[in-house]
């Protein structure tokens, strides 16, 4: 599976990486860290990737998770507590 990692900063980068060497992440589980917030924009950067892990100020509404599902998208994981950021109906 491939995980889109939005609104990265080196910390996130280097963290993620280090986490997924050590719990023995296979090559097939590839991550891939955008700096830019996700939002409908931005979410053609997840073409391919099953999985989109987002953060507290990324936008998921209505336009970015259609472009996200149109790409292959098909699970979100949040590195925040909130969700308000989702438009559950559509998600």
């Amino acid at each position: 599976m491939q995980i889109a990692f939005f609104s990265s900063h080196s910390y996130d980068i280097e963290s993620m990486e280090r986490i997924a060497k050590e719990q023995g992440v296979t090559p097939a589980h590839e991550l891939k860290f955008f700096t830019p917030r996700l939002d409908a924009t931005s979410a053609k950067l997840a073409e391919g990737c099953e999985g989109v892990c987002i953060f507290v100020n990324d936008v998921a509404d209505e336009a970015a998770l259609r472009v996200l599902a149109a790409g292959g998208t098909k699970a979100m994981f949040l590195r925040c507590a909130g969700f308000d950021m989702i438009d559950l109906k559509v998600a």
